[in-house]
């Protein structure tokens, strides 16, 4: 997807768009080129220019570049589900692998979703106990299935969890999962290098921590590391997703694209935004109904790089929402949907 609706003319107003493929391999397109997105069709690897040019109502114009690597496609797409266990309490789902993990000690290789074998396993670093929420707990689960928010490994130091058995270079998208049954305040952190989602644990269902693109390393590794603010971090379980290096590319080209995300969308109650880079200093998150009336606001400061917000919304009737970021003089418009 390429993204044009930034662009902004500070002495008048954008009347046309016109996107085109300034070089690369034959054979590419463009999906409405001469709207505020597009999409772009490669048939082939290689290195894109694509160009952006808008023109303004006094028949001024500008252009802007961005390029695109298209990688050679990989095999992929195969979905691993782990649940954490202890002796007598499993999850009884031939989609969901059950792992007892021992600290430092490996797993056995995980099946895939479908059943068939990969050669992925994991280690834990440091595992003192489970935490047991009860049977029943998280009926009304959205992220995961219910039993698997049940037996969290729970810590009050920070840890590893080491993927083993990837495919060197690829890249995989991860999903974490953590809940606890009473109000601590604890929050569990999941960071893979400068990348980092964080789950609000208390009574927990409907959040989880989210690393895409993810790259495994020259020995089909991923380390994640799991800390926490408060007292404990919370880990039941996770799930990863083989993707190809091709997603991985337009992965970043769509962070270069955008200045900011919201995820889950549709959301329940909570929902994350992530500010990318070019977001800096004060900014406000604003959330509005289609009539203006504002429901939340939310302010902070945010420094270099990127940084996640979490937005407790509240419980909000099913429908569509706005969301609406200012930073400096800029303003940026999204709609959410609340189930």
């Amino acid at each position: 997807l390429l993204d044009g609706r930034q662009s902004a003319d500070n002495d008048g107003s954008i009347v046309t768009y016109s996107w085109s493929v300034i070089n690369g391999p034959p054979g590419s397109s463009l999906l409405n080129p001469s709207k505020d997105t597009s999409t772009f069709v490669a048939n082939a690897a290689g290195t894109y220019t694509l160009r952006l040019t808008v023109t303004d109502n006094g028949g001024s114009s500008s252009a802007d570049d961005v390029t695109v690597q298209v990688l050679p496609p990989v095999a992929g797409g195969k979905r691993i589900n782990v649940n954490l266990y202890e002796a007598g309490i499993t999850y009884n789902n031939t989609a969901w692998n059950n792992w007892q993990p021992s600290s430092n000690a490996s797993s056995p290789q995980f099946k895939y979703s479908d059943g068939t074998q990969s050669s992925v396993s994991s280690v834990l670093s440091s595992h003192p106990r489970f935490s047991d929420n009860g049977a029943g707990y998280a009926a009304g689960a959205t992220i995961c299935p219910p039993d698997v928010l049940r037996l969290n490994s729970i810590h009050t130091v920070s840890r590893t969890l080491t993927i083993n058995g990837l495919t060197s270079g690829n890249a995989y998208n991860l999903e974490f999962y953590g809940s606890r049954g009473f109000t601590s305040g604890s929050k569990s952190i999941f960071r893979v290098a400068n990348q980092a989602d964080t789950i609000d644990t208390d009574y927990n269902v409907n959040d989880y921590a989210k690393l895409n693109g993810v790259s495994a390393d020259n020995a089909g590794r991923i380390v994640v590391t799991l800390s926490f603010s408060g007292t404990y971090n919370y880990f039941a379980g996770f799930s990863l997703v083989e993707t190809s290096l091709a997603s991985r590319t337009g992965f970043v080209t769509r962070e270069k694209l955008e200045a900011w995300q919201v995820y889950p969308n549709p959301f329940n109650s909570i929902f994350k935004v992530n500010l990318s880079s070019e977001i800096i200093n004060a900014y406000s998150i604003i959330l509005t109904d289609f009539n203006g009336k504002i429901l939340q606001r939310t302010k902070g400061v945010k420094g270099p790089g990127e940084e996640t917000v979490i937005i407790q919304a509240g419980a909000l009737n099913k429908g569509m929402y706005r969301i609406t970021l200012v930073n400096g003089d800029k303003k940026y418009h999204k709609t959410v949907a609340a189930f």
